[in-house]
């Protein structure tokens, strides 16, 4: 994956809590969590998709492609 996408209504298990924000990838790897909400209209809704980042066997692969 080149370029950045940014995930909304995430579901990020980080250890030892859950944290319910947004999630920017870049170049393939993880750029960004935040626990809050983002205004951008171009962010993918992942609703009820858990993100558990290191766990590369447990994380679907979400594509850009249609």
């Amino acid at each position: 994956m080149n370029g950045e996408m940014v995930f909304k209504s995430a579901r990020m298990v980080l250890g030892d809590e859950v944290v319910y924000g947004t999630l920017a990838v870049a170049g393939g790897s993880i750029a960004a969590l935040d626990a809050g909400g983002t205004g951008l209209a171009q962010a993918a809704d992942l609703e009820v998709i858990s993100c558990c980042p290191g766990w590369s066997s447990c994380t679907p692969t979400i594509s850009s492609a249609t």
